[in-house]
């Protein structure tokens, strides 16, 4: 297992959460059958000959960096031979191209750059690494045949509702965990003594897509349930200005009233670091529960050490890009578990490189082979010899469980929210300044 290490420059690389997701009904069947995208058309998509499947990859953000640097085309060249070898994707040999028209995340430009990339040539059947904008690229390569798989935590809660079958979408909603986090809290002892619980929901971070409404019932409901006290809920303005504002005069509040136990949703890039940090500065010190780059934050940004301390994260990934150039353990306990995964890093770990680049190559390589796996497993379900955005979404309709390489197994079948399997918690180790893996991981429910 890994520990979990942060810095100011790599406070982004922690998701938000995580899974793969897709929604809406699929066809299924034989090429030419009906299902809910209409018939499996009995032609080969774009991107697709006789011998060759190409796959772009944008040019910043998400994969790109198998793409730039020499060690980076060093990992990707090597990824590419090995699967090749193997007989590569739907009988056919892999090609990465960069992708063309990338509008830097601005949605405003996503239909010229769904337009570009649609127009670019070689063709390509699907673009890997997505960042933003989401929703609207996915929807616009969809409608041109084209499969859209986004890059870790570049999704949002409404992608999830209004996604074609055809997009493959990285995250896990606060939603789908606060489903479950009570339980998690209640099996991990967090709740053990609580007097009063607190929920703090963050919407600084959520820019235009504002938190589901459902988590704080979901949350205060599951909470009661596991035998803690009904919560007092708290909500941070969606303003950045006026949400760092918010936290200062927060944590006055919740100190006192007298709450022992804080539940935070959100994201290290809100208002929740200020909060934390304002917590040390108040000599307040209630048990934290966030997911693992909040809690990450206080380490990055010298929150108090009781206050890491008291913090208990939950973390969908087993393994995070900070900590894979020298979590050898964590990278042989993927070897052991994954025979995919195993090949993947052997062949990253051919590539050479420093060791900066070999943890880069490790993550942004596995992020490439699960991507590469995921429409492999989906094309050979699809129950069509044709090659095609519809019988990606036929197949991905019917996966079931996919064995994910940075995380934990995914799920996928009509209707799935989500598909990560499970998360875990994790402990503060003063010794490395990191978070660690504790007890087992945690099932989530579909």
């Amino acid at each position: 297992m890994k520990p979990i290490r942060t810095t100011p420059a790599g406070r982004r690389a922690f998701p938000l959460l995580a899974a793969l997701l897709v929604t809406g009904c699929a066809a299924t069947g034989q090429a030419g059958q009906q299902g809910g995208t209409g018939a499996i058309p009995e032609k080969n998509g774009p991107g697709v000959d006789a011998d060759t499947i190409t796959f772009a990859v944008p040019g910043s953000g998400g994969l790109a960096t198998t793409g730039g640097s020499d060690n980076g085309t060093a990992v990707r060249d090597a990824i590419v031979a090995m699967y090749n070898d193997r007989g590569g994707i739907a009988h056919r040999k892999i090609r990465l191209v960069n992708q063309a028209g990338e509008a830097s995340g601005d949605s405003t430009l996503a239909q010229a750059e769904c337009a570009a990339i649609a127009a670019q040539q070689p063709a390509v059947f699907a673009v890997l690494g997505i960042t933003r904008p989401p929703s609207v690229l996915t929807s616009c390569l969809n409608s041109r045949g084209i499969v859209g798989i986004l890059a870790g935590g570049f999704g949002t809660a409404a992608v999830f509702r209004n996604a074609p079958a055809t997009a493959g979408i990285d995250l896990l909603t606060d939603t789908r965990l606060a489903r479950s986090w009570p339980r998690i809290l209640q099996q991990t002892g967090w709740l053990a003594g609580a007097g009063r619980v607190a929920v703090v929901i963050d919407q600084s971070y959520h820019g235009a897509e504002p938190p589901d409404p459902e988590i704080p019932k979901l949350l205060e409901s599951g909470l009661v349930a596991a035998g803690a006290p009904k919560p007092d809920v708290h909500s941070l303005p969606a303003d950045a200005a006026a949400g760092k504002a918010a936290a200062l005069d927060l944590v006055l509040k919740l100190k006192t009233s007298g709450a022992d136990r804080v539940v935070l949703v959100g994201d290290a890039t809100g208002a929740l670091p200020d909060l934390l940090l304002e917590a040390g500065k108040q000599q307040y010190f209630p048990r934290i529960a966030a997911s693992a780059h909040v809690a990450g934050a206080m380490v990055a940004f010298g929150a108090d050490p009781a206050l890491r301390a008291a913090a208990t994260p939950i973390e969908w990934r087993r393994m995070e890009g900070d900590s894979l150039a020298d979590n050898e353990q964590a990278v042989a306990d993927l070897k052991r578990d994954n025979a995919s995964a195993r090949r993947c890093l052997e062949a990253i770990d051919r590539a050479g490189g420093d060791p900066q680049a070999k943890e880069t190559g490790r993550t942004t390589g596995l992020d490439l082979c699960q991507s590469l796996d995921l429409v492999a497993a989906a094309l050979e379900r699809s129950g069509s010899s044709f090659v095609n955005a519809e019988a990606f979404a036929a197949g991905l309709q019917k996966i079931g469980s996919f064995p994910a390489m940075r995380g934990f197994a995914n799920r996928y079948g009509p209707g799935d929210q989500g598909g990560t399997a499970a998360v875990q918690p994790l402990a503060y180790r003063p010794d490395c300044s990191c978070y660690r893996p504790t007890g087992t991981p945690a099932d989530l429910p579909s």
